[in-house]
């Protein structure tokens, strides 16, 4: 017991130091965002804590490589992401799906196209290497994927709203499958917390991408089929109500999800 205790509590250190080596970093690498306040802060300040995170599971092996490989690469496209900016011709933001294939269409590619390729792409070639030669299966897993990742950066709107859920979701899959891996999936996304619900750091898409789509592979290899259909459908509806009403919208108008998303803020 006493072993276990020291473990957890290196591991939360370690994840601490990085948490504030992030900060740092990303403030001299020039990534800040303006947040809800109308603050300059440091973005992308998860993406060392995604690394440190993605090399310990690749670490463990087994079951723990599929998570750690598609936590690193969403992490990296949305980091190229959070580097380039989307603006249209104009020098508008772009925002969502339809805003990036939008601009697509008219003959712009931005960062975030190439987020949605490049991150559905390497979804799509790790679920194949999961199950090979079953098609339905493979399309599925990396829609799980894909779609959590986007998800998560639907919700990185508001200050500790997109770690909230990503730690809800992290502390189920370690309450039916407790043990080091579930470990290094949550004490990561905890620290950072700390650091995100004062308003201090963002995790900008590279953590939001990056924490999502862990999260999605995660289920696909700790959940039996039925689960993971489940979750398919309700990322789909989730997405849909993001890309047209806006999930803030509907948060607002529901009493239960504005209590919850107003907890630590």
């Amino acid at each position: 017991m006493a072993v276990d205790i020291l473990v957890v509590v290196c591991v939360f250190l370690s994840f601490h130091y990085i948490s504030g080596w992030g900060e740092a970093w990303a403030g001299n690498a020039g990534l800040h965002r303006q947040n809800t306040s109308g603050y300059l802060i440091p973005t992308s300040v998860a993406f060392p804590t995604i690394l440190l995170q993605g090399l310990m599971l690749l670490s463990l092996g087994g079951a723990a490589v599929f998570p750690a490989t598609a936590g690193l690469l969403f992490a990296g496209v949305g980091l190229y992401d959070d580097s380039c900016g989307c603006r249209d011709l104009q020098q508008r933001p772009i925002k969502g799906w339809r805003g990036h294939l939008g601009a697509l269409w008219a003959g712009q590619l931005t960062s975030g196209a190439v987020k949605v390729f490049a991150g559905g792409g390497g979804a799509l070639l790790l679920a194949s290497l999961l199950a090979p030669g079953a098609p339905v299966s493979v399309t599925r897993d990396a829609l799980v994927v894909a779609l959590s990742a986007s998800v998560a950066n639907a919700l990185d709107v508001r200050r500790g709203r997109a770690g909230k859920v990503l730690l809800l979701g992290f502390a189920s899959l370690m309450a039916r499958n407790p043990g080091v891996a579930s470990l290094l999936l949550v004490l990561p996304v905890l620290v950072f917390l700390l650091r995100d619900l004062p308003g201090q750091v963002m995790m900008g898409d590279a953590g939001a991408n990056g924490w999502g789509a862990m999260l999605g592979a995660a289920v696909v290899v700790n959940s039996p089929p039925t689960v993971r259909w489940a979750m398919l459908a309700v990322l789909v509806v989730v997405q849909v109500v993001a890309e047209t009403v806006t999930l803030s919208r509907v948060i607002q108008k529901s009493r239960v999800l504005y209590v919850l998303d107003e907890i630590g803020s």
